[in-house]
C-alpha cells in the first residue's frame, strides 16, 4: 500500500493544504525531537519501576518494552497505573504540546502563526502485540470531541515514537471520508472495563479507499475530526507507542468552551451514557 504522496519533508504547510483538504489525511516527516521521544520512554522506565515488583536495574528501551508486555498480561491493574500516570507526565506534554506540532495544527486549520489554539485529548497509546482489548472500530473522533460543531475545525494529530508499519498496526484511514460530515451513531461498551465506542458501520465506507498511517520515528500525521479511521492489530513482538493530541480552532464561531458540555448532557439525558462511573481506568 503506497501512501508516499502524503509524506512531506517541506514544512511550508500552505503548499500542501490542498491535498489535506481533499484527502483528510497527511504526514510530515521528522517533526518530533528525538530527545523528547527518549524522555517519554525514560518516564515509562521510572513508572515501571515504581509499580512493578521486578525492577529494571538500568534503562534499556527494548527490555522495558518486553517487561511492559509481560505485565500487561500478568497484572492488568499495575499496567493501568503505569498508563494513567504516564498520561499526565511532563515528558508526554512536552512532546505532544510542542510549538512545531501546534504550528502544523494552526496552519492546517487556517489560523495565523502564534494565534491561540485549543487543545484536548492529549494521550499516549500503549498497544501490546496480539492484544485487541482496547482497539477501536471505524469511528470519527468528532463523536468524542465536541469542541467545534464542524469537524473541519478540529484535528487529530499523531506522533510516532518509533517506526510504525503494517506489522505493528499502523492506523487504518478512510481517505476523503471527512466529506461525509459528522455521522451520529450510538455509543457502545462491550463491558464495564472496555472503552466507550461510537462505531461506524463499515458498509458506509465502501466507496472510500483505505490507506495506512505508516510513519517513522518522529513523523507527525494529521486527520480531520470527521475523517473515519480505526485501530489495526499489532502482529509484531513489540509494544506500539503512539502519541495523540486533538487541536481545535478556538477562533471559529462554532467553538464551544470546554465548560459547555451540553452535547454530553443531552446524551446522558437519553441514557446513552451512564451517569454512574462503575469502571476502572480505561487503557486506550
Amino acid at each position: 500500500m503506497d501512501n508516499k504522496k502524503f509524506l512531506y519533508k517541506n514544512r511550508d504547510i500552505s503548499k500542501v493544504k490542498k491535498t489535506f483538504k481533499n484527502e483528510g489525511f497527511i504526514i510530515f516527516k521528522k517533526i518530533a525531537k528525538s530527545q523528547d521521544i527518549e524522555n517519554v520512554f525514560k518516564t515509562l522506565y521510572f513508572l515501571y519501576n515504581k509499580y512493578s515488583k521486578n525492577k529494571l536495574n538500568k534503562y534499556n528501551r527494548n527490555k522495558l518494552s518486553e517487561c511492559l508486555i509481560k505485565i500487561r498480561k500478568s497484572n492488568w491493574a499495575v499496567f493501568s497505573k503505569i498508563y494513567d500516570d504516564l498520561q499526565v507526565s511532563n515528558s508526554v506534554y512536552k512532546l505532544l504540546h510542542s510549538e512545531e506540532i501546534f504550528d502544523i495544527g494552526r496552519s492546517l486549520l487556517g489560523q495565523k502563526k502564534y494565534s491561540p489554539i485549543a487543545v484536548s485529548g492529549t494521550m499516549l497509546r500503549l498497544d501490546p502485540p496480539k492484544d485487541r482489548r482496547n482497539l477501536y472500530d471505524y469511528h470519527q473522533d468528532h463523536s468524542y470531541y465536541h469542541q467545534n460543531k464542524s469537524g473541519k475545525n478540529g484535528l487529530v494529530i499523531s506522533v510516532a515514537l518509533h517506526n510504525i508499519g503494517l506489522k505493528n498496526g499502523a492506523l487504518k484511514v478512510a481517505l476523503k471520508s471527512h466529506k461525509l460530515g459528522f455521522l451520529k451513531v450510538d455509543t457502545k461498551r462491550k463491558n464495564s472495563y472496555s472503552a466507550q465506542q461510537y462505531s461506524i458501520n463499515s458498509t458506509k465506507l465502501k466507496k472510500y479507499k483505505i490507506t495506512r498511517q505508516i510513519m517513522n520515528k518522529g513523523d507527525v500525521s494529521a486527520i480531520y475530526l470527521d475523517t473515519v479511521h480505526c485501530s489495526a492489530d499489532n502482529f509484531s513482538d513489540e509494544l506500539r507507542v503512539t502519541g495523540l493530541v486533538r487541536v481545535h480552532n478556538i477562533m471559529s464561531g462554532d467553538f464551544r468552551s470546554y465548560r459547555d458540555n451540553s452535547a454530553f448532557i443531552d446524551e446522558i439525558k437519553k441514557k446513552k451514557i451512564s451517569t454512574v462511573l462503575t469502571c476502572k481506568s480505561t487503557i486506550l
